[in-house]
């Protein structure tokens, strides 16, 4: 039979385990993240039909997700007015508001 002190154990050993994959997790989608945005920057840089389009496409699909999100209670705000999102991911935060603001 497992003792208090033997089950706390394992559990304090899953826990840990669960806590290192999540951060690896996120960090894969923080390399991610980095990439599309990296990618995004280039093509709506220029004043081209193209780099038009990708805005408009960008700021189509972020409201979209962003009202899911909000539905679903995923998140509490669109990132672009979270102090948190800026904190954790100010150039993500900088990019989604350069990409709003070239809209206007």
């Amino acid at each position: 039979m497992v003792g208090e002190q033997e089950l706390l154990k394992l559990v304090n050993d899953d826990f840990k385990q669960r806590d290192i994959q999540h951060i690896y997790q996120l960090n894969r989608c923080a390399v991610f993240m980095s990439t599309a945005r990296g990618v995004l920057e280039r093509l709506a840089s220029s004043s081209s039909p193209i780099a038009e389009e990708v805005r408009v496409l960008f700021a189509e699909h972020y409201a979209e997700n962003v009202d899911v999100a909000l539905q679903k209670g995923t998140i509490q705000m669109p990132l672009e007015v979270d102090d948190q999102a800026a904190q954790m991911m100010p150039q993500t935060q900088q990019f989604i508001r350069s990409m709003i603001n070239s809209m206007s």
